[in-house]
């Protein structure tokens, strides 16, 4: 990760998905308190009680970026994989590795794709496994 710069990307990554979230968490809250505060007991922003309606968006926020990051991850682990595999061109090796790992893990090797999709910040061991086998060194 090193090598290829993930940290500083992902870091930019952060800052960038940090700055959206505040910005639409900060519109959907005040857009929430305006619509339903009068409902909920007159409720402001800034009181101890809007704190629930700010839990909800803050949640309903980052469940809809859980994929968004995840892909963001999965792609940085791919590109690792990919440079790991030219600089050694160990590739059996390698998927020998990832085997031992989802066994030690219990982990499943080949989970739903939609799993993976929304969960999986690295890709799935099966996947790692068939890349590491077919890869040829650029």
């Amino acid at each position: 990760h090193y090598v290829l710069h993930h940290i500083w990307k992902g870091m930019a990554f952060g800052i960038l998905v940090s700055l959206v979230v505040c910005f639409l968490g900060q519109q959907m809250y005040e857009r929430g308190l305006r619509r339903w505060g009068a409902q909920w007991g007159d409720i402001e922003r800034g009181t101890v009680a809007s704190f629930p309606w700010l839990l909800v968006v803050v949640s309903l926020i980052t469940f809809v970026l859980t994929p968004i990051n995840s892909a963001f991850s999965r792609h940085q682990e791919h590109q690792a994989d990919v440079y790991g595999l030219d600089v050694t061109g160990l590739n059996e090796a390698s998927a020998s590795s990832m085997v031992k790992f989802a066994e030690d893990a219990k982990i499943n090797p080949a989970p739903p794709a939609f799993i993976e999709f929304w969960r999986y910040s690295h890709p799935s061991p099966a996947k790692r496994i068939k890349f590491a086998l077919e890869h040829k060194k650029r």
